[in-house]
């Protein structure tokens, strides 16, 4: 069993201070959610989870109040991340079933016709992603996942 505790700081080192720039958010989820606190009006105002994404619903949920209104990122510490083998996060990374959900927020992304969202992109960034899976998995020694990544794009 391995954990990992990720300090959240390390993962926001791009971002802005304070920004409502949602290319920032669009082109990967720096909002983990230990990191996130919201009114329940915010997410109603917004249109809320889409129960249709797994892996991103949480993404998707923060990339609209950045856009449509007045929210703010802050490039803050706020909480640790933990990564556990067991967990659902390392389960759907495993079987990349976190890319192929990634795949679907892209097909919202691309129906809704959101301002600011680069699709090629975010293409590139996925493919990026794809390949920087499939070999840690390999180094790893985990043939299967390195092979669901690989063949996921």
């Amino acid at each position: 069993m391995r954990i990992a505790i990720c300090p959240v700081s390390q993962i926001f080192v791009k971002m802005k201070e304070r920004s409502n720039d949602a290319r920032e958010l669009m082109m990967s989820n720096r909002m983990l959610t230990p990191a996130a606190v919201a009114r329940r009006c915010f997410y109603e105002r917004d249109g809320g989870f889409d129960t249709s994404l797994v892996h991103t619903a949480d993404w998707d949920m923060w990339v609209r109040p950045i856009v449509n209104s007045r929210a703010r990122m802050l490039n803050r510490p706020l909480a640790s991340y933990r990564i556990y083998d067991a967990s659902d996060t390392s389960r759907l990374r495993r079987s990349a079933g976190d890319l192929r959900d990634c795949l679907r927020f892209l097909g919202k992304r691309d129906a809704e016709g959101l301002t600011g969202f680069d699709r090629t992109a975010f293409s590139r960034a996925l493919v990026r992603d794809s390949f920087a899976e499939a070999r840690h998995f390999q180094r790893l020694g985990d043939r299967d996942a390195g092979r669901a990544n690989y063949s996921t794009l």
